[in-house]
């Protein structure tokens, strides 16, 4: 039995700056032509795409996916620790109708943590993940 392919124009991606997220990232810049957008905790949009180019030149070390990346990858600025995951509730909305895909990335890994180190990201921005797709008209 042979999946049917599935298209979208725009993805939501948690955790672009992580092991995880940079390799997503990086498959769908190579295989598909959506737009990502990224959630990323930085101090601007500026450093945002910087801390993002770093992670994935890990996965494309001589930067071939370089021109996709500044076409179609878009910093977002915030934190999935946030319940309105870092927006204004008009930003939120307006995140939630231009998104058709989430692919949510984002958690601490730590074996040797305690849970109450690793609730906020990976239980908390995992709910927070959830309402917002939750909230999205797609």
């Amino acid at each position: 039995m042979q999946l049917p392919q599935v298209s979208f124009d725009r993805v939501l991606l948690t955790g672009a700056t992580g092991v995880l997220g940079a390799h997503i990232m990086k498959e769908l810049l190579a295989t598909t032509d959506t737009e990502v957008f990224c959630l990323v905790r930085a101090e601007s949009i500026d450093h945002a795409r910087q801390r993002l180019l770093s992670f994935l030149r890990v996965y494309d070390p001589q930067d071939k996916l370089h021109a996709e990346f500044l076409a179609r990858v878009k910093p977002i600025l915030g934190d999935v620790t946030d319940p309105l995951l870092g927006q204004t509730e008009v930003q939120y909305k307006q995140l939630a109708e231009m998104t058709d895909v989430i692919i949510h990335s984002a958690a601490f890994t730590n074996l040797f943590a305690r849970y109450s180190k690793v609730e906020p990201i990976n239980v908390g921005g995992t709910r927070n993940v959830i309402r917002f797709s939750l909230s999205t008209p797609n």
